[in-house]
């Protein structure tokens, strides 16, 4: 239990009190740039206290401080708080116990303070120990740090700043006094402090050969990089060996301060570290203490110093990693909103939420929502669920031939949430579950690797969860219930040849994409009647998945002499590495599908066939994206082209990328297509784009860039030196399209 400690004095006008006034001013204009509850420190012959208050009556009437000591994970100190009768709380002070200032008040018993108001001192109180109160009060403050009650466990490092802020996160005792910035700092500490406990918690050495691992690291000799990363295969560059590894191992063995590294390495190379894809199991050294790694990612995403201590918020764009840190947002957000911000923002925001999520959208609280989600209602058996979903997934990736739109609003129910936004980063999709307050929770899907993250649907970034072990039947059903409803969606998406007779669409505005607020999104309302549970028998029947379901082949590498580069190319999109002596077997049905049947497949629809159909939604408008799509993969059939793998654009930019092979040469094509506005013209940024994803693909591989607009003459020029096809898409009066060569035309005119 904290001891309340009485600190009391005589006050008087500062040009009566006998020190240095210009030394005080300097001290008033120091705390004035300091939080207004946190003070400023200096010595004007004893140390001196600068305490900032909200007026200049209250600043003059204050005679006393309630004083408590805390000890948290980023050191101990002191809060003095003031009152004056009437008025409650009204200004606070930190005295961190390392500090020269507290070794005088223990062993003098005295502390100066000067109240400030708008930059200026007032009034000079000499606080002193109430005499009864002496004893215990020393005796409270000399305590050791080791021995006091720390409510998150140990001490992680010594941080003034880290240490005030954690203050106002152990105790509610302010509340009154802080403004919706100061919770969102709180909401913040409370994510910081917890990622770096996970790290310190999982960095124990682990025994045998995983501690000799870590020991060689730490020798980092020519040698050890030779045998514990190239012989292993992993892509660890020297430059992250030299520059990342080296001191996440003096770090790992507490030899190098945490907090100085997460504020200095790139989060990047972190993930790198634990996400090569060889560098599973014994293959990566450092694989015992993936987690504590993991911890260190998500600190270092969101360190004090690139966010200003939870003001500001950091996002990576995923391909060229450039570093965008902007302010958050806090006009219209209440106190209580503020402080849910960070632990309900998902850790995954720095890599997708800089192109996804709006700043002022706001992520919704679990605890809020878990009354709506609890009535979840799976409406079937997990098992008859579970069935559906992997038989939907196969399918999807057999026969996907479209993408989903960049940014699609699908209006569909669940839950507390009404909308389901999709936002897909070439085969990594990007979910955010809105409510119809517009607030978020997230998720992740990736159609080619059938691989789910719900972690933020359940889980918020303080490690509570929606709930407890007795509830795992029924987080189980409400986790398959989302499961079988966005894989629907996906599959209607990706599959469905007249996306039309599944989907209604309208334009609408809103906040939900970084930029430009007005700019128009589409909203698809799926034509179903959603009034009952999801019936899995007539899904079976409509789509024939009983007969089809046994002769599913998923992705595979067999043995051959050579793999043609589309195949490698696309065992990559599959998370598969083509060996020597194998080439690379894509998802198919075994047999084959014959065509009328592929035909009905492609007309009917999975979330029709789940809830039943509905009429038609009025007040729709056609889809822009749909007929682009049937255009281009129409065009490109008459061309020549044999499409091997689409996906939407990994950069949100209305286009989709192509793997095809060109029927008469078998060369493999890279082709992007842009959906774009004809004021928006193709510059050489995009052409750049292009040759990048064609540097990393296998030798002879040709690019092509298509578009609904035009290109500039540097992207003309640029295409032209490095040999990249550019085609102009245009529609004819008779509603059909064209591919046309703009050199074509220029020689024309």
């Amino acid at each position: 239990m904290t001891k309340i400690i009485t600190l009391a004095g005589s006050s008087v006008p500062v040009a009566k009190s006998g020190v240095d006034l210009v030394r005080l001013r300097a001290l008033a204009q120091q705390t004035q740039a300091q939080h207004r509850l946190r003070g400023a420190l200096a010595e004007i012959g004893d140390w001196t206290l600068g305490v900032k208050f909200p007026s200049l009556r209250l600043s003059e009437g204050v005679r006393a401080a309630f004083c408590f000591r805390w000890d948290g994970a980023f050191g101990s100190g002191l809060t003095l708080t003031f009152a004056v009768e009437g008025s409650g709380w009204i200004a606070r002070a930190w005295l961190p116990v390392d500090h020269a200032a507290y070794t005088q008040l223990v062993e003098n018993r005295i502390l100066p303070m000067v109240t400030v108001y708008n930059g200026a001192p007032i009034r000079m109180i000499r606080l002193e120990f109430k005499e009864s109160q002496v004893e215990d009060a020393i005796a409270h403050l000399t305590q050791s740090e080791t021995d006091v009650h720390r409510p998150w466990g140990q001490r992680l490092e010594i941080d003034h700043t880290l240490g005030h802020l954690e203050s106002f996160a152990i105790s509610s005792a302010w509340d009154s006094l802080l403004r919706p910035e100061d919770q969102l700092q709180i909401g913040w500490i409370d994510v910081f402090r917890l990622k770096l406990a996970e790290m310190t918690s999982t960095r124990a050495l682990p025994a045998g050969e995983g501690k000799t691992y870590l020991d060689e690291l730490f020798e980092a000799d020519e040698a050890a990089y030779q045998r514990l990363v190239c012989d292993r295969g992993l892509s660890w560059t020297r430059e992250m060996w030299n520059t990342v590894v080296k001191r996440l191992i003096e770090v790992l063995k507490g030899r190098e301060s945490t907090l100085d590294y997460v504020r200095s390495v790139d989060p990047w190379d972190l993930a790198a570290i634990i996400g090569d894809p060889a560098a599973e199991g014994d293959i990566n050294p450092l694989h015992e203490w993936r987690w504590a790694i993991a911890a260190l990612m998500h600190a270092a995403n969101m360190n004090d110093r690139d966010t200003d201590f939870g003001r500001k918020i950091a996002s990576f764009d995923p391909h060229t990693r450039h570093k965008e840190i902007r302010p958050l947002p806090l006009v219209g957000r209440t106190a209580e909103q503020a402080r849910d911000f960070w632990p309900n923002t998902p850790s995954e925001f720095t890599q997708f939420g800089g192109a996804v999520i709006a700043l002022e959208l706001q992520p919704a609280s679990l605890k809020a929502l878990r009354p709506e989600i609890q009535n979840v209602c799976l409406g079937c058996s997990v098992e008859d669920a579970r069935r559906a979903i992997q038989t939907l997934t196969d399918e999807a990736n057999i026969l996907n031939r479209w993408t989903i739109p960049w940014a699609a609003r699908v209006q569909l129910a669940i839950g507390p949430f009404k909308e389901i936004q999709f936002f897909p980063f070439g085969d990594e999709i990007s979910i955010l579950l809105l409510t119809e307050a517009g607030e978020y929770r997230w998720a992740a899907f990736n159609l080619r690797k059938d691989a789910w993250n719900l972690e933020h649907l359940v889980r918020d970034d303080n490690k509570k969860h929606l709930g407890k072990k007795e509830d795992e039947p029924w987080m189980l059903e409400m986790e398959v219930a989302f499961q079988l409803i966005i894989t629907a969606i996906v599959r209607d998406f990706v599959v469905v040849e007249l996306r039309e007779t599944v989907f209604e669409t309208r334009r609408t505005t809103g906040p939900q994409v970084k930029g430009n607020p007005s700019t128009p999104l589409i909203v698809y309302i799926p034509k179903i009647d959603y009034k009952h549970g999801p019936a899995t028998a007539r899904l079976e029947e409509r789509l024939d998945y009983a007969s089809r379901r046994s002769h599913h082949v998923k992705p595979h590498l067999r043995k051959a002499d050579h793999a043609k580069p589309s195949q490698v190319m696309l065992a990559e999109r599959y998370g598969l590495k083509v060996t020597e002596g194998h080439t690379f077997v894509r998802p198919h049905q075994r047999g084959g599908i014959v065509a009328d049947r592929e035909v009905i497949y492609r007309s009917r629809s999975a979330l029709q066939s789940l809830y039943g159909e509905a009429a038609t939604v009025s007040g729709g408008v056609p889809s822009e994206w749909f007929k682009f799509e049937r255009d281009v993969q129409g065009l490109l059939q008459a061309a020549g082209f044999t499409v091997d793998h689409v996906a939407s654009a990994k950069n949100g930019d209305n286009g989709i990328d192509l793997l095809a092979e060109e029927h008469i040469s078998a060369l493999t094509w890279v082709i992007q297509c842009k959906c774009y506005s004809a004021a928006r013209k193709i510059g050489p940024a995009v052409l750049r784009e292009l040759l990048g994803t064609i540097t990393l693909s296998p030798a002879g591989t040709r690019g092509m860039l298509v578009t609904t607009s035009d290109f500039t003459k540097g992207a003309t020029d640029l295409a032209l030196a490095q040999g990249i096809e550019l085609r102009l898409m245009r529609i004819e009066p008779t509603g059909g399209a064209t591919l046309i060569d703009p050199r074509t035309m220029e020689a024309r005119s």
